[in-house]
């Protein structure tokens, strides 16, 4: 019995580095893994240690394995998403100030030179 656990969790960890092993492209993160996929790994890592503890066979420590990668992903992919919410927010700020300067600088260039204008017209 217990050859066959250690045969199953073995892998169970193999094809899950390697299902999550292609998972990059991300938004950063330790070795470009999205923090979903971590969220994703660790989540079951911890369900599958919950679920030996609690039911202490091998079924228990699957569905512990499966809800905890499940809950795990749904909180790395909203951390994902606030992320990406917070760099475009700061990408649209710089892309403001910007235009702001250069407001400002076609703004300058108007008053002190006339002709500069009439370069600028459409």
């Amino acid at each position: 019995m217990s050859t066959n656990r250690n045969l199953l969790v073995g892998t169970l960890l193999i094809g899950t580095s390697l299902l999550t092993g292609c998972a990059g492209g991300g938004f950063g993160g330790f070795g470009g893994l999205s923090d979903g996929s971590w969220g994703g790994l660790g989540g079951a890592g911890i369900g599958a240690l919950a679920g030996q503890a609690i039911g202490g066979n091998t079924e228990s420590t699957l569905i512990g394995t499966a809800i905890g990668g499940v809950g795990g992903y749904m909180l790395g992919n909203e951390q994902d998403k606030y992320n990406l919410n917070q760099r475009s927010q700061y990408q649209q700020q710089e892309i403001n100030d910007i235009r702001w300067q250069q407001n400002q600088r076609d703004w300058y260039n108007q008053e002190r030179n006339p002709e500069y204008r009439d370069r600028r017209r459409w």
